[in-house]
């Protein structure tokens, strides 16, 4: 996905990345280990890609990359 497909999401839903650097840092390695899938999720399909198909439909990530503003 794009970058500016997820500040779309990301504005659509009153979210931003999530401040703390750490979670971010350990989330994004886990994103290049299934490559890009969420890591959150065992299944690996369309609708798992990050951000997934929750995230972009309902305004919520599991994994807490994405957060409220």
């Amino acid at each position: 996905m794009e970058e500016h497909d997820i500040e779309f999401y990301l504005n659509k839903h009153n979210m931003q990345l999530n401040p703390n650097t750490k979670v971010v840092e350990a989330i994004r390695k886990r994103l290049v280990a299934t490559n890009g899938y969420c890591p959150c999720v065992a299944e690996q399909n369309e609708d798992t890609i990050c951000p997934c198909k929750k995230m972009r439909e309902e305004g919520h990530c599991c994994c807490t990359l994405y957060v409220a503003k």
